[in-house]
């Protein structure tokens, strides 16, 4: 049998070699710990990164017809309150319609129909931008923005309501959570650019980039999981 010293120096070898490994360990990821993290997770990030857009570019639109980034003339009561009402309407009646349609044809529900949502979101912005520019354009394109705003908006809570309730609990309560920690950060951002610039910026960079992300992530989503 081995003596006792024997044992006692195999020991002390052992905790120095598992004491280093920790140590290279904690170097390695102090060093690399974001990127590491980003590239191991890379799904997560995305879907994290793209929700916090879409509550950045649902901001520029707050409920109740603010409109920070267009001209103050254009913001008169009645175009935000005909803006808010045709809104609101089209949101609550595509959320009443996805409850009858998912009751009735559930197989339906589990596809992620991006560009039913990015299409009228980004027409709604259209109309929205127009109204400046267009003499006389306010009262048939108010209300327009707001139903298509709407529709496009509930659709698309719609695929991410699905793509977080896909994942595991703990990993998509983490993602909302930082989605809406870091979309106040861009939205404040938005202010550092030209007022003209940003509701384009909107519409034709935001939109595009939070509508790829929904693409991206759902790729790894089971669609014959449960909902």
């Amino acid at each position: 049998a081995p003596r006792p010293s024997r044992l006692a120096s195999k020991r002390a070898m052992l905790a120095r070699a598992t004491r280093r490994l920790r140590l290279s360990e904690r170097s390695s990821v102090a060093k690399t710990g974001p990127i590491a993290y980003a590239r191991t997770h890379r799904t997560q990030v995305i879907a994290c990164l793209g929700y916090a857009l879409f509550l950045a570019a649902n901001a520029t639109v707050v409920w109740g017809g603010v409109f920070p980034f267009l001209p103050l003339e254009t913001q008169t009561p009645t175009m935000t309150s005909t803006f808010f009402v045709a809104q609101a309407s089209a949101f609550a009646l595509y959320y009443f319609a996805s409850v009858v349609r998912a009751y009735r044809r559930p197989q339906d529900a589990r596809r992620f129909k991006v560009a039913g949502a990015a299409v009228p979101y980004l027409f709604g912005w259209a109309c929205l931008i127009a109204i400046p520019y267009v003499d006389g354009s306010s009262t048939a394109l108010t209300p327009c923005a707001g139903v298509l705003l709407g529709y496009g908006a509930a659709r698309f809570f719609v695929a991410w309501q699905r793509l977080f309730a896909a994942q595991k609990p703990s990993a998509a309560n983490m993602q909302i959570i930082a989605g809406n920690a870091v979309a106040p950060i861009i939205y404040f951002m938005l202010y550092l650019i030209p007022q003209a610039v940003t509701a384009l910026l909107v519409a034709l960079v935001f939109m595009p980039l939070f509508s790829l992300c929904i693409v991206l992530t759902s790729r790894a989503v089971n669609l014959d999981a449960p909902m």
